[in-house]
């Protein structure tokens, strides 16, 4: 085995899942031609991609206690198809930018 510096090694991730699944997901990367390291780390990156749009939302929730008219406002959106959710959040990113270069005149 050759020599890796430390500043050039992965980072090591320890995943603890129930008893006999492992053989099942090294099945299933073995078909799909990845390692199990590859197929976990695909899964997680799909799965940040699907999901950024609600990370924003549920840290709001998280952060503060929401008036009720701000909560029905978030429980609307979060009920809105992921496509509008989407659309609304780049708009809102779009707003935030110009109001900022705006105020930096």
């Amino acid at each position: 085995m050759r020599y890796i510096p430390p500043e050039k090694r992965p980072d090591l991730i320890k995943v603890t899942i129930p008893k006999g699944k492992r053989k099942v997901y090294k099945q299933v990367a073995k078909e799909l031609g990845l390692s199990l390291s590859m197929l976990v780390q695909h899964g997680v990156e799909e799965y940040m991609s699907n999901h950024a749009d609600e990370e924003s939302i549920r840290k709001l929730k998280a952060e503060e206690k929401l008036s009720k008219k701000k909560q029905r406002l978030l429980e609307a959106f979060d009920a809105l198809p992921k496509e509008s959710r989407t659309i609304i959040l780049k708009l809102v990113e779009d707003f935030a930018e110009k109001a900022l270069a705006v105020k930096n005149i």
